[in-house]
């Protein structure tokens, strides 16, 4: 005895898609071109039937269409999050030098060259920029540091009448 397989061949996607263009044919053929006018619509079948095929056709290339563009968007979200932490790391990198560099000004009380202050006090503004645009991030950790800094630069350069 054999048995048979209770599928049918529009069960199979090919077969499904080769369906539904012989049905959209037969519909074509029957409506004429463009013969038919109910009320003041006035249908066009084959335009109808051949945007149909065209959407089977491409249906595969929209699926990888969306999928592309979902991963795009998850890499422009990764982009940002590592640009953002980058930024944070750049901060406190800063703050690090600005307490390394106020620590050398109270032991050594050596006035340093005029470009180390410079150097110093662009990763200030840095620091100070950032603090002010990000208030989620734990600042005014050096302050007093930035203050040494600052006193000891007026005391090294500004009192001896050198102009920064």
């Amino acid at each position: 005895m054999i048995l048979l397989d209770a599928t049918s061949p529009t069960d199979i996607p090919q077969y499904k898609q080769i369906a539904d263009v012989v049905w959209l044919i037969i519909t074509a053929v029957i409506g004429g071109s463009g013969l038919i006018q109910l009320a003041p619509i006035k249908l066009d079948p084959w335009t109808w039937v051949l945007k149909r095929i065209g959407k089977i056709a491409n249906e595969d290339i929209e699926k990888k269409v969306d999928e592309v563009s979902t991963k795009v968007t998850d890499l422009e979200e990764r982009v940002i999050s590592h640009e953002d932490q980058r930024e944070e790391d750049k901060a406190i990198s800063a703050r690090r030098r600005i307490l390394a560099f106020a620590d050398e000004c109270i032991m050594t009380n050596v006035c340093h060259s005029r470009e180390h202050y410079n150097d110093v006090m662009e990763d200030i503004t840095y620091y100070k920029n950032y603090c002010a645009e990000h208030t989620d991030f734990k600042n005014e950790r050096c302050m007093m540091s930035i203050e040494t800094i600052e006193n000891s630069y007026r005391k090294c350069y500004m009192q001896k009448g050198e102009v920064a």
